[in-house]
């Protein structure tokens, strides 16, 4: 019996729709949800007030 695929389902970018295998988790305003965002995007929400990362998001697990 071999692993089962490692791969989980693909993610689009809320802010700019794109499909990335590594995400991340942020916060960027007070009453603000929890989104994910693709790392241009991260860097471009970075720079507002109330930024807050929550982790990383990837597509395929290392093992």
């Amino acid at each position: 019996m071999g692993k089962r695929s490692r791969q989980k389902p693909e993610k689009h970018c809320v802010g700019c729709q794109a499909i990335v295998a590594e995400m991340f988790r942020v916060k960027y305003q007070e009453q603000s949800d929890w989104i994910l965002v693709c790392k241009a995007c991260q860097l471009a929400i970075k720079e507002q007030d109330g930024y807050q990362y929550g982790g990383t998001w990837k597509q395929a697990k290392r093992n």
